[in-house]
């Protein structure tokens, strides 16, 4: 029953109930360059004109109608469907990359030359100090981050980051004091800042999103009034506002990470983290990356799993909500914990017991060794009626790959267990023994009435002959054909 409460992004307006009643499925477009007014000033959301520019880049993009377009901000917009057959079209054409997830944006970058029109510098400072001038930037980013992709490592000498008083003249021009004329003449000539330009200022890259209604709360039905009612509601949840449902549910505690280098691997990512974990971290059931339609790409985002909530508030803790050691200089990391949503039928849980731990020999011998769960008299007579142990070493395992909740709720803390009087294990043990007794019953029913459990087919070769096929041998051969079509699906 537990599931993440969505994450509020306060920028991001939600579109009006008649948008939402009007359409039947959503796409979330982001990463919009933001539009920039008459007088190098940014674009305003309240102004109408404005917000159809962001309508226009949309329609720039998608094959849709300005109707099905609400703009969110001013770099994003949400675009609504009528037709699944046109909502479906788009999102596979997005993920085969048919459409174009960047927009392009020239910059100019030359000397700075002093006029007195640049009222917002002091006469004093910048007479005659050497600098550049770079125009046509992103509006929307720091200029602590514009200084390290315009600047690579190393590109000219003498030239060390974090620069100081760099000064924003309007929202796309940036004022680049320098040290001496030679600098200056440098920066304009070289060939790894010009291809750091168009390579990191000189494109936006735009990412696409599934979006859907809220789930709300209706109330309580059933006939004993036992289950809860969830119906539509009519804000829209863009994903990656909340992590994936198994993803939260096998974790105590979850933090959302964005503004992310992409050059952050998994292995990087939980090394960093290990600190505040007691026990070792899963380098990949741990993290989950945030993707976009567009080829399923990544984002700046990810979800962070963590055993304990206390491990999880730690980290919000520890740097107030940023993170400056993560990846690149110069980059801060935004933290946000990922809490659970409220659910009327659900045990409100506080974490406070352990996870339970298991050593990975400990783990294969729960997989491969299930005759420890089982009787041995059932296995034995079983075998006898023509049943083999492969037959069940197969059926188990498969239940354990198609189960993934196994983990999570036989294996959870005993505090977040849909049956928590239950121990740990004994859901999988009871499962495999029913499994078990199942078969039997089967199995002696023949034995016992075989006109209710024989069936007859015709003969492959000869419709004149019959061919009398027992539940043991059904049972296999059925079981046979799933594996081999498993093992053709992969």
């Amino acid at each position: 029953l537990r599931d993440a409460k969505p994450l509020s992004i306060k920028s991001r307006q939600q579109p009006p109930e008649k948008f939402v009643k009007s359409h039947k499925r959503f796409l979330y477009v982001s990463g919009l360059p933001h539009y920039v007014a008459e007088g190098n000033q940014l674009g305003d959301y309240q102004n109408p004109v404005h917000r159809m520019e962001v309508t226009k880049s949309i329609l720039a993009m998608l094959n849709v109608s300005s109707e099905s377009v609400h703009p969110a901000n001013m770099t994003s917009a949400f675009v609504g469907y009528k037709n699944k057959d046109e909502y479906d079209l788009d999102v596979f054409l997005l993920t085969k990359a048919k459409y174009a997830n960047t927009i392009e944006h020239p910059q100019k970058i030359h000397m700075y030359q002093y006029v007195h029109e640049d009222d917002k510098l002091s006469d004093d400072y910048m007479k005659n100090i050497p600098a550049i001038r770079v125009e046509g930037i992103p509006a929307s980013m720091s200029t602590a981050r514009l200084a390290h992709c315009l600047f690579p490592s190393d590109a000219i000498e003498g030239i060390q980051l974090p620069l100081k008083n760099i000064k924003r003249l309007d929202a796309i021009t940036i004022l680049v004091p320098l040290e001496s004329k030679d600098q200056v003449d440098s920066v304009l000539t070289s060939a790894l800042i010009k291809e750091h330009m168009d390579t990191s200022l000189g494109k936006s890259t735009v990412h696409f999103f599934q979006a859907r209604r809220e789930l709300v709360y209706g109330g309580i039905t059933g006939t004993k009034k036992g289950q809860a009612c969830m119906k539509q509601g009519n804000r829209l949840v863009v994903d990656g506002d909340k992590p994936s449902k198994d993803f939260f549910q096998s974790h105590a505690g979850v933090i959302q990470l964005r503004n992310l280098d992409f050059s952050l691997t998994k292995e990087d990512i939980t090394d960093f983290f290990q600190p505040f974990s007691s026990l070792r971290r899963d380098v990949h059931g741990s993290i989950e990356f945030v993707t976009c339609l567009h080829k399923k790409e990544r984002t700046d985002k990810a979800f962070v799993g963590f055993d304990r909530l206390s491990e999880a508030e730690a980290v919000l803790k520890s740097g107030s909500g940023l993170l400056k050691n993560l990846g690149e200089k110069g980059r801060s990391v935004k933290v946000r914990l990922v809490k659970e949503l409220f659910h009327p039928l659900a045990t409100k849980s506080n974490h406070t017991s352990t996870r339970p731990a298991r050593s990975e020999e400990e783990l294969l011998d729960s997989l491969n060794n299930w005759e420890q769960y089982i009787n041995p008299k059932d296995i034995t007579e079983l075998e006898l009626m023509g049943i083999s142990k492969d037959f069940f070493a197969d059926a188990f395992r498969t239940m354990r790959f198609k189960n993934k909740s196994y983990g999570a709720y036989d294996w959870g803390m005993q505090d977040e267990k849909f049956n928590p009087q239950k121990s740990s294990g004994q859901e999988i043990k009871e499962m495999m023994q029913l499994y078990v007794d199942t078969v039997k019953e089967l199995v002696k029913e023949e034995a016992e009435v075989p006109f209710h459990i024989e069936m007859t087919y015709p003969h492959e070769y000869d419709n004149d002959e019959e061919n009398t096929i027992t539940t043991g041998e059904k049972l296999i051969a059925h079981d046979q054909e799933r594996v081999q079509s498993n093992i053709n699906q992969r």
